[in-house]
């Protein structure tokens, strides 16, 4: 689903998209800075709070394949998700970085881990699943709008990938990531909605 929302006003040096991007860049910077600044106990109990409605909401799709990341930085712990999703029967899926882009590896309860290109922790040696078996994407980002908006790390992994599927799909983050707007180009994919530590918010 690639967005149709306007994307900005024309930048009559650098061209709109060009425009969009120092946009993104900037928002980037200052929610990074937000993130950031939460307490580690604030980020511990706003991450069980978006536990408990991720799960809520999985619950809603039943039994399915579901994508979800392992946490970066300073995202929202997700780890204590998986023995949950499991013990409700879901199967689980995780982005690996390649040359390709995003695969998709399963994970299960022995599945071994190791720090990817960017740290963040994957699988190795798996056969990648379709992208368009999986039931439900719960997505990092570092903002998101009530619009479906959804701004990453600018590397564009996710917006291919989900590019090539219908799959419903999720923003996760911490209350203070959700924006007035997001700034987007044509290819930027929409989310269908965000689990805060507060709610579960659907596209306006």
């Amino acid at each position: 689903m690639k967005n149709d929302r306007n994307t900005g006003q024309e930048d009559n040096e650098a061209g709109p998209i060009e425009s969009v991007r120092r946009e993104k860049a900037a928002l980037r910077t200052r929610i990074l800075r937000i993130r950031s600044e939460l307490t580690p106990v604030a980020r511990a109990e706003k991450s069980i709070a978006i536990r408990n409605n991720i799960l809520a909401l999985c619950k809603r799709y039943g039994p399915g394949l579901i994508h979800i990341f392992l946490p970066f930085g300073d995202e929202p712990e997700t780890r204590p998700l998986l023995e949950p999703l499991w013990g409700e029967g879901f199967r689980l899926v995780v982005p690996v970085v390649s040359a390709e882009g995003l695969l998709l590896a399963p994970l299960e309860p022995r599945t071994a881990l190791y720090p990817g290109p960017f740290g963040i922790l994957e699988p190795r040696d798996f056969k990648p699943v379709p992208e368009d078996a999986v039931t439900l994407y719960l997505l990092p980002g570092v903002a998101f709008d009530r619009k479906g908006g959804r701004l990453g790390y600018g590397k564009g992994y996710y917006d291919r990938l989900l590019s090539r599927c219908p799959s419903p799909k999720f923003g996760v983050s911490f209350d203070e990531q959700i924006v007035a707007s997001v700034p987007l180009v044509e290819t930027d994919i929409l989310v269908d909605g965000i689990i805060t530590d507060k709610e579960i918010l659907y596209r306006d």
